[in-house]
């Protein structure tokens, strides 16, 4: 009887070393995760940022464009197209 108890206990051991050895590895995959969420977290806040960043910026490129279009309409209406002679715009040492 004494060796049944005695590879019970083993078996015992051994079955709880694995269960330690287990669940020390869950807590392993567990703070990876746990991990992984923070990070993932972090980068969706950033991306949304960005996209603010990204929405204000072509905004203020739509409104560059309308103001150049219309300083160059109001150009064109100051100072209207001349019909010029070539031989104006030849330089002097010619």
């Amino acid at each position: 009887m004494g060796g049944f108890r005695r590879e019970h206990t083993i078996a015992f051991l051994f079955q709880s070393f694995n269960l330690f050895k287990l669940d020390m590895e869950t807590h392993t995959v567990q703070d990876r995760i746990n991990e992984l969420e923070a990070k993932l977290s972090f980068a969706e806040d950033l991306i949304d940022e960005l996209n603010r960043a990204v929405y204000r910026q072509q905004e203020q490129i739509d409104l560059l464009q309308q103001q150049m279009q219309l300083l160059h309409q109001q150009l064109q209406t100051v100072m209207p197209v001349e019909e010029r002679d070539l031989r104006d715009e030849i330089p002097p040492h010619y």
